[in-house]
């Protein structure tokens, strides 16, 4: 039997979970609000080596294709598409 087997038998799982999330010897969740929660969010992925993009806005600009982004990854379909060459941190 593996750890997480062992885990999800003894009822174990979400303590792990949440130490491994939260960073604390504590089980539960903090209350964060909507700007810290995604703070965070974004830093963990820079801390991974990500670049974080600036925001971009729900009326697509030069995609005459979209009426409206509904899709996270709508703004980056020229870089899928070969159009542009995605950013790089500099």
């Amino acid at each position: 039997m593996n750890g997480w087997t062992r885990a999800v038998e003894t009822g174990q799982l979400r303590k792990q979970l949440m130490l491994s999330i939260t960073g604390r010897g504590r089980v539960g969740m903090e209350k964060l609000g909507l700007n810290e929660l995604r703070e965070r969010y974004l830093s963990f992925f820079e801390g991974k080596g990500h670049l974080r993009l600036p925001s971009f806005s729900l009326v697509p600009q030069n995609d005459p294709s979209l009426l409206l982004i509904n899709s996270g990854m709508a703004p980056l379909k020229p870089y899928f598409t070969g159009q542009e060459e995605p950013p790089e941190e500099g």
